[in-house]
């Protein structure tokens, strides 16, 4: 059996609904959806709440094989939500959703996997997450850390890395605040040295393609044995570096980052905290984990 999953497109929300059918060990068929216009969007609230279903609302592309092969029908984000409904109910599947679908009518969905920072309701179908669904499997680290070791041997299990990613709704990225989070685990990287000359730790880092360019040029300031730059190469080592680390830090404006790392970790994983005050999502997320 396969998983129909509905994607918005969004590399964000559509690697959560693989994730979700690999954790199950189920094959999946990727379909693009998409509302006509944010008009559409908004009478899907108005309809669901009357329990009409309308294929009209939204352009769907070509599902592959018939309703028979599919389990159920899976999306993530509010693009999605009611397209994954619509489709359900037509074939005859099970609805499951990424995300608590706020504005909806949630008892209609089959299944929905809210993050615990969204505050979901204690309901018989809501299954809490805590931060993004991540699929990690034992193959997949060990790509990674085969990828990761083509351009650097090191000190695996012996060293500190940083994901530094940038400013975001939530988030700020200042060039004073880095430094002293960097100076601060470069000490912390002396003193070690220090006191273990014969087990030397090394210091990596990444950083993302929202990190501004100030940033980047603080970053290759110091004295990194594995330095990647987003904007000069696309590789991404987090789970290489995940697996590899015995401490990671990672800047706190990713829930998706964040949990991939916390998913593949054999060491601790720390945040380093570039969040704006309040009680948004991405605070309640932070203050979720556990060290």
């Amino acid at each position: 059996m396969k998983v129909l999953i509905l994607t918005d497109g969004k590399a964000g929300h559509q690697s959560q609904s693989v994730a979700l059918a690999l954790s199950l060990g189920m094959e999946y068929d990727l379909v693009a959806v998409r509302f006509r216009n944010r008009l559409a969007k908004f009478v899907s609230y108005l309809l669901d709440r009357m329990n009409i279903m309308c294929m009209g609302l939204f352009t769907c592309g070509n599902i592959p094989s018939s309703a028979g092969d599919y389990s159920f029908v899976a999306g993530t984000g509010s693009g999605t939500f009611y397209p994954v409904k619509v489709m359900a109910r037509r074939i005859g599947l099970e609805s499951r959703v990424i995300f608590y679908p706020r504005g909806y009518r949630t008892d209609t969905f089959g299944h929905i996997y809210a993050p615990c920072h969204d505050n979901p309701p204690a309901r018989p179908n809501i299954e809490m997450i805590y931060g993004a669904y991540v699929f990690v499997s034992d193959r997949m680290k060990e790509d990674a850390v085969r990828a990761f070791r083509q351009l650097h041997l090191g000190n695996a299990g012996n060293a500190v890395s940083c994901v530094i990613g940038g400013p975001s709704r939530y988030s700020t990225m200042k060039v004073e605040w880095m430094r002293g989070r960097l100076d601060s685990i470069f000490q912390e990287l002396s003193e070690w040295n220090r006191e273990h000359p014969d087990d030397r730790c090394e210091a990596w880092v990444t950083t993302s393609r929202r990190t501004p360019y100030e940033i980047e040029q603080l970053v290759r300031s110091y004295p990194w044995d594995f330095c990647q730059i987003y904007s000069e190469d696309t590789y991404n080592p987090v789970l290489a570096f995940a697996v590899l680390s015995r401490k990671v830090y990672v800047t706190a404006e990713s829930i998706s980052m964040v949990s991939e790392l916390r998913a593949g970790a054999s060491g601790r994983v720390l945040l380093l905290d570039n969040l704006k005050p309040g009680n948004h999502k991405l605070r309640r997320f932070a203050d979720t984990l556990h060290d």
